[in-house]
Parts: structure tokens; sequence; C-alpha cells
């Protein structure tokens, strides 16, 4: 994937979360209650769209030790 495409991706994907997280509170779906804490725990649960498995799933974890992520 090139940089542009990863930049597009990420813009897509940051997008459709700003969408639909707008829409869950505008239908009263997301508790006033909850905060950042909440909010960012249902945002790490919303975007894992897909696991990775073996080998890829090492070299993402070596990349994200190696550069620090």
């Amino acid at each position: 994937m090139t940089k542009k495409e990863q930049k597009r991706l990420a813009q897509a994907i940051c997008a459709f979360t700003v969408k639909k997280l707008t829409v869950l509170i505008q239908q009263d779906k997301i508790p006033e209650s909850w905060d950042g804490i909440e909010i960012r725990e249902w945002l790490a649960d919303e975007i894992r769209w897909h696991k990775l498995d073996g080998s890829r799933k090492r070299e993402y974890q070596n990349t994200v030790a190696v550069n620090g992520l």
C-alpha cells in the first residue's frame, strides 16, 4: 500500500468512525455517563474488524516494537 493509499484509508476509517459515533450519540445509544475512557474502549472494540494471524501478526508485533509505535 502506498503512503497516499494509507492516508486515504486512515481518513476513511476516521470519517466513518466519527459518523457512526455521532449517530449513536444522537440516538441516545451512548450513555451520557460515558466519558473518554468508555468511548475509547468502544472505539478499540469497534476497530477490531480483522484479527491478524500467524506470521502476519508476528511481523506486525515486530514492526510495532522496532518502530516504537
